[in-house]
């Protein structure tokens, strides 16, 4: 979790086209009816552990100052590139999701995309709570998403092999439910008329308990304003594979 992702950085959303709609798209209406319900203070936007920055360019689209960090150097790359071509004036930095700390006080905080579960103890989690605490505004939001059990149970086991024009991705998953601890080892491989490198890496999952999870929010003072199981719409036949966070900092 450290240096974050290095091999899926230059695949990652090309990876993601192969799955359905691409994640932004399933997570932004809810999260847009979260803010409409609960209402920041600010129209002031953090992303942590934004990958290649498709949220932060949605909100600033929207009108928000919106800005994002990531441990991954290779995705914060991919990030400014984005916001580029794009044209979109927001800023991205390399910042460790346990002690990152934005230019400008937020109104909201979002950690999408499990990213939170690739906190590995609980004493990460606190920190990350923590460092989003100091990071809002008073009454300002922090919304995140985590992959339920159910998730790794169903789908973190086994060899999977996925095939893209520009690429071959193989990930051999694994879940141990005594140690609530997910892993994925990470081949890229590239077409042998584009080099034919190949890239590996480990990825590490936690499975918080939703007790885990609201004592770290309430133990930084943020306090749960919804917390609900959902699947996701193209793939109901899953089960509810992702828990929705929503906490608020106190006025």
């Amino acid at each position: 979790m450290e240096a974050g992702y290095t091999a899926l950085c230059g695949v990652y959303d090309r990876w993601q086209t192969l799955h359905g709609p691409e994640f932004t798209s399933v997570i932004l209406p809810r999260l847009l009816a979260s803010v409409a319900r609960h209402v920041p203070p600010a129209r002031i936007h953090c992303d942590v552990a934004c990958g290649t920055g498709t949220l932060v360019l949605e909100l600033a689209k929207r009108g928000w100052a919106a800005s994002g960090s990531d441990a991954s150097a290779g995705m914060i790359a991919e990030a400014r590139k984005k916001a580029a071509a794009a044209g979109a004036a927001v800023t991205f930095d390399v910042q460790d999701m346990r002690d990152f700390a934005p230019a400008t006080p937020a109104g909201l905080i979002t950690s999408c995309f499990d990213s939170v579960n690739h906190l590995l103890t609980l004493r990460d989690l606190k920190a990350f709570c923590v460092s989003a605490s100091r990071a809002l505004l008073p009454g300002g939001l922090l919304a995140f998403d985590t992959n339920t059990e159910r998730c790794y149970r169903k789908l973190w086991h086994g060899p999977i092999t996925e095939t893209h024009p520009e690429f071959i991705l193989e990930l051999k998953n694994g879940y141990a439910p005594s140690r609530r601890r997910a892993h994925s080892a990470v081949t890229v491989r590239y077409p042998e008329d584009t080099g034919g490198r190949i890239e590996t890496e480990r990825v590490e999952e936690r499975c918080f308990t939703r007790k885990e999870m609201l004592t770290a929010l309430r133990a930084a003072g943020l306090t749960p304003l919804e917390v609900h199981d959902f699947a996701f719409s193209f793939a109901p036949e899953f089960g509810k594979l992702k828990t929705w966070w929503v906490a608020r900092k106190a006025q």
